[in-house]
């Protein structure tokens, strides 16, 4: 099986008033990758979403459930 993934966290993060640099910084990444993780492609789709450990780390920063900052769609 193979999936894609929609990124929500750009109006996830401005619904909330969170600035993508405070983000980064609390999870140790810069405010390019969050950048990067924010933006969906010309299809629709995160081309570079968060590694696993990075997509748990947002979650409990932002005390969100994975599927409030990205939709999973299998392929």
């Amino acid at each position: 099986m193979k999936y894609k993934v929609k990124s929500n966290l750009k109006s996830y993060l401005h619904s909330k008033g969170i600035k993508q640099k405070w983000l980064a910084d609390q999870i140790g990444t810069n405010s390019s990758r969050i950048s990067i993780w924010c933006t969906n492609n010309d299809e629709g789709f995160c081309s570079n979403p968060p590694s696993l450990p990075y997509a748990i780390a947002l979650c409990k920063t932002l005390d969100c459930d994975m599927q409030e900052i990205f939709s999973i769609i299998e392929d």
